[in-house]
């Protein structure tokens, strides 16, 4: 009997509570529940430049995204060609996107203004790769089809022939008229970083420093290949991200290499720093600024957050997204999208 009234003076209790105070406290646990839904969420901007390690960064972006609900500007399925472009060949502009609202833009396009004006206070990041490695990759990768030298596959001597083919002599180089003209900008096959940063109408008014400085202004981090898990760590305190959300599967892609930059003649790279001055000039710029920013995070500091950084890398648990390669992956994300 003594139980039955402990009981009952509970439940009297319990209704006093919320008859007087129910109100005040549902109200405040749907208060919080509005903020939550009312905070901002973040706009990324990152500009996939080719060869130079950005499908890893694309990945990582993705993931972001399904942690924190952001809204993915894809490609229209509906435009000619390959579809992993944003607006195929020429500069960005809002109507190669399905969607008409989102907080991303991660895949390959031409940059333009138009960036600032989809994306307000985005976070812009983009990955420079040094210009005769990233050259070199590229002539792999694209092959006959875009460089069309002589052979069935692409070899360091198919590279130095191209060269001597395409590129002006020592010679011409050393003469005066020859070093003030400007360089080439196209896609995939001269100054290709360039292409993909936009800067080819700029760089009618501007030198290849001056576009240096302007990249290195605009973007809140260019990345560098050579360097990436510098420039994740860096990206980490940027974005005030976790270790898991920039741990990526090292690849063995090297091993695939039939050749590198290091089977290249002295004369074929002086010949190709001369012909890919431009993007020489962008990783230039954006190296010495990574590395001042090094400076300003502390070295000692960096050395034991990348070590960090490569045991979750070393520790990852198999996951299937991380393996997936760009289409897969924007298929994938696409799909995602569908229930936001």
């Amino acid at each position: 009997m003594r139980e039955f009234y402990i009981l009952l003076l509970f439940v009297v209790a319990g209704s006093f509570y919320i008859l007087f105070f129910g109100e005040n406290f549902y109200s405040s646990s749907q208060e919080l529940t509005v903020k939550k839904e009312l905070l901002p969420k973040r706009n990324i901007y990152y500009l996939k430049t080719h060869k130079t390690g950005s499908t890893t960064m694309l990945n990582m972006i993705f993931r972001l995204a399904i942690k924190e609900e952001l809204k993915i500007g894809f490609p229209k399925l509906k435009l000619k060609g390959r579809t992993n472009y944003i607006c195929k060949h020429v500069p960005f502009k809002p109507s190669c996107i399905d969607e008409v609202q989102y907080n991303v833009i991660a895949n390959h396009h031409v940059w333009s203004p138009e960036i600032d004006r989809v994306l307000p206070n985005a976070t812009k990041i983009t990955i420079l790769r040094e210009p005769i490695s990233q050259f070199v990759s590229a002539f792999e990768y694209f092959g006959k089809s875009v460089f069309g030298f002589d052979g069935k596959s692409p070899t360091a001597a198919a590279l130095e022939k191209y060269i001597e083919r395409t590129s002006p002599s020592l010679s011409e180089i050393n003469n005066q008229s020859t070093k003030n003209k400007k360089a080439r900008i196209a896609e995939n096959t001269q100054n290709p970083m360039a292409f993909d940063l936009g800067l080819s109408y700029m760089y009618k008014t501007k030198t290849e420093d001056d576009l240096g400085e302007w990249l290195v202004d605009y973007y809140d981090l260019v990345m560098i290949t050579e360097y990436f898990d510098e420039s994740l760590i860096l990206l980490k305190e940027l974005m005030k991200l976790e270790f898991t959300d920039i741990v990526y599967l090292k690849s063995n892609s090297n091993k695939k290499k039939k050749f590198s930059e290091d089977n290249l003649s002295k004369e074929t790279k002086a010949r190709l720093y001369y012909r890919e001055r431009v993007d020489d000039a962008l990783y230039k710029h954006a190296n010495r600024t990574l590395w001042k920013k090094i400076e300003k995070f502390g070295h000692e500091k960096m050395k034991q957050e990348v070590k960090q950084l490569q045991i979750h890398c070393d520790n990852i648990v198999d996951d299937h997204f991380m393996r997936l390669g760009e289409w897969e992956a924007m298929a994938y994300m696409r799909k995602l999208q569908e229930d936001y």
